[in-house]
């Protein structure tokens, strides 16, 4: 069956891949670290590297969607992150819960 995610403009149909409606490509992002998983909230990148390491992308605005480059935080043990609005949830390598409002 096919799920729509509504307004994000996002439709997917289980085991087939994304149609994106709004935008025609995908831009290569230059960076010498190896992510693991990435995070996105409201003009916020986060990712966690291979090693924990937890980075955040410097300088998305409006006139520069992409950013201009990663600055790590000083994390290191980081096994995966989500943004929630202005709010960072983790788990560490220990299995523990963690969380951390997001300041701009």
């Amino acid at each position: 069956s096919t799920q729509s995610t509504g307004s994000s403009g996002i439709n997917a149909e289980y085991g087939q891949l994304l149609t994106v409606e709004y935008g025609s490509e995908w831009v290569h992002v230059q960076s010498s670290l190896r992510f693991r998983m990435l995070s996105a909230g409201d003009g916020v990148l986060f990712g966690v590297t291979n090693d924990n390491k937890l980075y955040f992308r410097e300088g998305i605005n409006a006139g520069s969607p992409l950013g201009s480059d990663w600055k790590y935080t000083g994390l290191s043990d980081v096994l995966k992150m989500y943004v929630y609005k202005n709010l960072a949830i983790g788990i560490d390598t220990s299995n523990r819960l963690k969380y951390s409002q997001i300041t701009y």
